[in-house]
């Protein structure tokens, strides 16, 4: 016990902010800090040409003037593109170098929040003062939105970088906007309170997320992750929302508040890179990331983040795509032929020390294990009249709405096959004496453990009949599954449902 106290008490040392006292800077008065100031290291502040945004976002530091009130722009046009997530009114972007960790940020500005844009470090602040929940289900609101009243601005901001820019935009053309003051209030690392459960974090994207019911059947395997888990000894929570990539679920606070939510030793799952192989990279709220962007986000933005807040970080890479469109006879293979992300997640796992679940390795082993037919069955190939679900395309009623067979996502038959498939992975880590996961697999009911140490998952998923697995057998395996589990019908003796003779 001692010895824990003391692990305990070194932690929370080395967690302690590198100052604790509030950074404060004036932009009027007799200690102003000089409009024409330009960041260096040496100073550790001062104003720049561009952000840390990526892609970075030129801004202004010619036109900035004194004013009576502080540092003041004025921008002779704005974007007309603003409103999208691609438009860039300049303003100017004030430096202050930082380590990472969690911050108290307020600033004053010299014009009204009517004419005036405040940003951190390149989020999204038309996000952050709107009231938003994280998840399908509005269970998870967003607990830290940025506020604005007048010209005070105040946010909660968990920086991953050595720096935190403040960035001041106008919003109309030829009305001045400007700074009067920063202040930076270091905020520690939150303990978990005696009695409090760990929580089991997982953020991703659409195939991640959890769905509500007249999304059905679409499902994530973080919708059914939880299962697997003893509610006695952990939480698990799910962050993920479609369409969401390494850049967008930071940009818009998402990360910044799982952060703020979570305590010292709770555990972040983040599976990224298939919206972040858009090719929008380019755009500034864009979802698209070049491989040297994904890595950037990965080594800069996200693993110091998290574990300056006493988090710990866990990489789960993207599963691969099935081709809705797959020849008989042909092996399934990686999807990711062109941004190499899954590839790219393990290299940066191993530098960084964070652990890997290669879920992208062991879904294409799946596919070809599993077969043709039956993967197919198992993604979004949905018929006229199977669900009144529906989808961003439209209503399922008549099958799939954009006419296709949707191998980017899938129904819940295949959502607990890649939760299996996650569980296995952290089960091999722990067995190579990874300590993080074999952490989270002590927090698996005994049944999940038993089923690991057997390789028979066939107690925990009584629903699966042996002859719905693969070939003509598997076409109507989801339906069939949700039967069997729901009790509505039987399988015989031999453990099978003979779907052909019915």
């Amino acid at each position: 016990m001692k010895a824990r106290l003391l692990a305990c008490a070194a932690l929370l040392c080395a967690l302690r902010p590198a100052w604790t006292a509030d950074l404060r800077f004036e932009f009027a008065g007799k200690d102003a800090v000089p409009c024409h100031a330009r960041y260096s290291d040496a100073t550790g502040h001062g104003f720049v040409d561009s952000t840390v945004a990526l892609p970075p976002r030129p801004v202004h530091t010619a036109g900035i003037r004194t004013g009576g009130a502080g540092c003041e722009i004025t921008e002779s046009a704005v974007d007309p593109n603003a409103g999208t997530d691609h438009y860039n009114n300049h303003g100017m972007a004030f430096r202050i170098k930082a380590p990472p960790g969690a911050y108290a940020v307020q600033v004053r500005t010299t014009s009204d929040a009517a004419d005036t844009i405040v940003s951190i470090s390149g989020m999204q602040t038309s996000r952050l003062l709107a009231p938003v929940f994280w998840d399908a289900a509005s269970l998870l609101p967003n607990r830290t939105r940025m506020q604005a009243q007048g010209r005070e601005w105040e946010y909660r901001y968990v920086n991953g970088r050595g720096v935190i820019d403040i960035e001041i935009e106008p919003k109309r053309a030829g009305t001045p906007v400007g700074i009067a003051a920063i202040t930076l209030t270091p905020l520690a690392p939150q303990p978990r309170a005696a009695g409090e459960l760990p929580t089991l974090f997982t953020l991703g994207d659409s195939t991640v997320k959890s769905y509500t019911f007249d999304e059905a059947p679409m499902s994530g395997w973080g919708q059914v992750f939880d299962r697997l888990f003893d509610p006695a000894r952990v939480r698990v929570l799910n962050y993920s929302m479609g369409g969401r990539s390494f850049r967008n679920a930071y940009a818009e606070g998402r990360l910044n508040d799982l952060l703020l939510a979570g305590r010292i030793g709770d555990v972040v799952m983040i599976q990224f890179g298939h919206n972040d192989e858009s090719t929008d990279e380019t755009k500034r709220y864009g979802r698209g990331a070049t491989e040297a962007m994904y890595a950037e986000m990965i080594r800069a933005v996200y693993v110091p983040a998290i574990r300056a807040r006493g988090m710990v970080p866990v990489f789960v890479t993207p599963m691969s795509r099935v081709n809705g469109a797959q020849p008989a006879g042909e092996p399934y293979t990686n999807s990711f032929t062109k941004r190499r992300f899954p590839e790219l997640m393990k290299q940066l796992g191993a530098e960084l020390g964070v652990p890997v679940v290669d879920l992208n390795a062991r879904s294409v082993e799946y596919y070809n294990a599993a077969g043709r037919e039956a993967v197919t069955a198992m993604v979004m190939s949905i018929e006229a009249g199977e669900t009144p679900g529906k989808t961003n395309d439209g209503s399922y009623a008549n099958g799939h709405p954009a006419n296709k067979i949707d191998g980017t996502h899938f129904k819940e038959a295949l959502a607990k096959q890649y939760a299996r498939l996650v569980a296995t992975e952290l089960a091999r880590l722990a067995a190579q004496g990874d300590k993080v996961a074999a952490g989270i697999i002590a927090q698996l009911k005994p049944a999940v453990r038993n089923a690991l140490a057997a390789n028979d998952w066939s107690p925990l998923q009584p629903e699966i009949a042996a002859d719905i697995v693969r070939g003509d057998g598997a076409y109507y395996r989801n339906q069939i599954e949700k039967l069997l589990q729901l009790g509505v019908l039987r399988k015989d003796v031999d453990g099978n449902f003979r779907p052909m003779s019915r």
